[in-house]
């Protein structure tokens, strides 16, 4: 049994009644069990710890980001999509929103080993950056994907994704691929995928 941080929240009391909300722009954990051994992150910066099966560290992934502040328009908008209105007041006064945005929203590992971790996107962004980290602590790969595309699983020369659609709702991808030196520029490597999207029904994803 081991006891793991939860997502940031808010909590609004009124009366007898108690709301909890997720905190706009709070740090969550980020958990993925692969290859044996677990990754653990908490993204308010880029530090995973890799865990063996016994509990034990085995080392630690570091990486750089840009820092990106909160702004009051950022804030509002978020707001006023995901909140209920009667919210809105006690969320936009609360002083325990953050000031800046967490380093990372999404984590996947590969089959070996290499750590897929999408920077956190701005609010309107079209595309997001996602960076690729080998067991050495190396930086080998970066590549930007839509913003609304969700890396799942990358296993077997198939990627696992989902997107979210304004027309089609939550649509489930796999994404073959095929390895290209080219992808990564001057210092790719050819390790990684060009993507091909297909359609793939959501319980054929594994786990």
């Amino acid at each position: 049994m081991a006891e793991l941080p939860a997502t940031e929240r808010l909590v609004k009391t009124q009366g007898s009644s108690i709301t909890v909300m997720l905190r706009p722009f709070g740090r969550s954990p980020f958990f993925v069990f692969k290859n044996g051994v677990l990754y653990a992150g908490w993204n308010d910066t880029i530090n995973i710890s890799i865990i063996s099966d016994m509990g034990e560290q085995i080392q630690n992934i570091k990486a750089e980001h840009e820092v990106q502040s909160v702004t009051r328009k950022e804030l509002e908008s978020i707001v006023a999509s995901n909140y209920m209105e009667e919210n809105h007041k006690v969320i936009l006064q609360s002083e325990l929103i953050p000031e800046t945005k967490p380093a990372y929203d999404a984590m996947v590992v590969d089959d070996h080993g290499h750590i897929w971790i999408r920077q956190y996107p701005d609010t309107d962004a079209e595309f997001a950056q996602w960076m690729i980290i080998d067991s050495d602590n190396k930086l080998v790969g970066e590549m930007e994907l839509p913003s609304n595309l969700l890396l799942k699983t990358i296993q077997g020369g198939r990627a696992y994704a989902s997107v979210e659609s304004e027309i089609y709702g939550h649509i489930s991808l796999y994404i073959p691929f095929r390895r290209d030196s080219g992808l990564f520029g001057a210092e790719s490597s050819s390790d990684f995928p060009v993507f091909y999207f297909s359609w793939c029904p959501s319980e054929l994803i594994p786990d």
